[in-house]
């Protein structure tokens, strides 16, 4: 299994460097390379950076989506819910998740009414705290047979008043708890049903408003701006 960063089918050295073109994000065009066309990449990437079974796997031919099962955090809102929708069209099992159960429940019923896809289950965490963030990967690994792709999408933006800092439940600066900490504990925590699962993967979402962190301030104590 292996793990990038907003870029649910292709590496950024296979995308920069492998000799066709393939629209980022196209899964199907991914599944679609003809065996010349593999072997042709395979004499002309630098093997030094990508050997052949890294190559396999990330031209590494993923079950269909019908036969996939992916958990989305933040999936009721945004991005996440636009996924949600669209995997549910093409019958994936799709895992949301949201922080609201009320909300969640109604947004499960509408993907339902809407598709008619049955295969469809809403999990209950705020990820500002670690605790729930921790049962969540428990229960996911408990109750489900596979997990083939984890889209690690939940996310904390700016607040009401960006000057105003805030902390997590742990008593961490909210935003470094849930857009970085609760991503990787949850990654981590099913990790082991991700890699039984394989070829499993995991997808972290970015944004251009994500800033680079400061391990010298890593709570963000000092000039907070949002």
């Amino acid at each position: 299994m292996r793990q990038w960063q907003a870029r649910p089918c292709l590496d950024d050295r296979v995308a920069t460097t492998a000799p066709w073109s393939i629209p980022t994000g196209d899964c199907r065009s991914v599944r679609k390379v003809s065996k010349a066309l593999y072997q042709q990449a395979l004499r002309k990437l630098p093997q030094a950076a990508f050997g052949p079974s890294d190559l396999a796997l990330y031209l590494g031919f993923m079950r269909p989506l019908a036969a996939q099962t992916i958990l989305i955090t933040g999936a009721t809102s945004g991005l996440g819910l636009a996924l949600a929708q669209t995997l549910a069209e093409r019958e994936a099992t799709v895992l949301l998740h949201g922080r609201d159960s009320e909300r969640g429940r109604a947004i499960l019923d509408e993907i339902r009414q809407e598709t008619g896809n049955e295969k469809l289950q809403f999990y209950c965490a705020d990820l500002a705290s670690l605790k729930q963030t921790a049962d969540l990967a428990q229960r996911v690994a408990a109750e489900q047979q596979r997990l083939d792709v984890l889209v690690n999408n939940a996310a904390v933006g700016f607040g009401k008043d960006s000057s105003k800092r805030e902390m997590s439940q742990d008593g961490y600066e909210l935003r470094f708890a849930v857009n970085y900490l609760a991503s990787h504990l949850l990654a981590r925590g099913l990790l082991p049903k991700l890699k039984a699962s394989a070829p499993a993967r995991i997808v972290n979402v970015a944004s251009v408003g994500q800033a680079p962190l400061n391990f010298d301030d890593i709570m963000s104590e000092r000039g907070y701006s949002g």
